[in-house]
């Protein structure tokens, strides 16, 4: 056995085929609202999140009573959490810096 295998075919295993040096284990977004519709959350950056190879998000809210929600995918987080495209995910760890609305 060479080094990694263990790392990569024990706690990885699920996520060795898709850890690539291009597409790391994870990547980090926040959240950022322009409009509140809802006067709940406030603008700005309102959530930090962490997407899996497998498209899980994790979503860490920043009000006064946060909260650390765990959502199938990107799409479906903003379908509840997108106010309209009012709320904008940024990604910190991709190359092209890329931003997805909904």
């Amino acid at each position: 056995m060479r080094d990694g295998e263990v790392f990569t075919r024990g706690y990885f295993g699920l996520y060795a085929e898709a850890l690539t040096p291009k597409r790391p284990l994870h990547r980090r977004f926040y959240l950022y609202r322009q409009i509140d519709d809802s006067k709940i959350s406030g603008t700005g950056v309102v959530a930090l999140g962490v997407q899996f190879p497998d498209g899980v998000v994790v979503l860490r809210w920043l009000s006064g009573n946060p909260s650390t929600v765990v959502w199938p995918s990107l799409e479906d987080a903003m379908a509840i959490h997108g106010h309209g495209g009012h709320t904008t995910a940024i990604f910190l760890d991709d190359d092209d810096a890329a931003e997805r609305t909904a």
